[in-house]
């Protein structure tokens, strides 16, 4: 049998992991519009082909709701809503996706580079 000073220690113990857990989520979510690659009710584009793919519904860290042991980063994902109302997300193919701006400046940087 385990005594009961090992049982509140352990108690304890867990609960500061999860105070300091809270904290960490707490941060993150408060920092990670600073990592997305589109802000909230922006559209969103394919940056290698130029297409509109949606507007930006939400932002989210990928682990935060899988395992927040993982939730390590500010890597910021989007859902967004694509045409004919099916929402989509930047999960599966992160560094594809970005504003107008981003697709036409590397657009335009590949037309050149073509040129050459």
């Amino acid at each position: 049998m385990i005594p009961d000073s090992i049982k509140n220690e352990l108690a304890r113990l867990n609960n500061k992991v999860d105070e300091a857990i809270k904290a960490h989520t707490e941060f993150l979510d408060k920092h990670m519009h600073m990592t997305a690659a589109v802000p909230i009710g922006e559209d969103i584009y394919n940056v290698e082909t130029g297409v509109r793919l949606g507007k930006v519904k939400e932002h989210y860290r990928f682990h935060t709701k899988n395992n927040p042991l993982y939730d390590t980063n500010l890597e910021t994902h989007c859902t967004f809503l694509a045409p004919g109302g099916i929402i989509d997300n930047t999960s599966r193919d992160y560094k594809n996706y970005g504003t107008k701006e981003q697709a036409s400046a590397y657009l335009k940087h590949k037309a050149e580079r073509l040129a050459e």
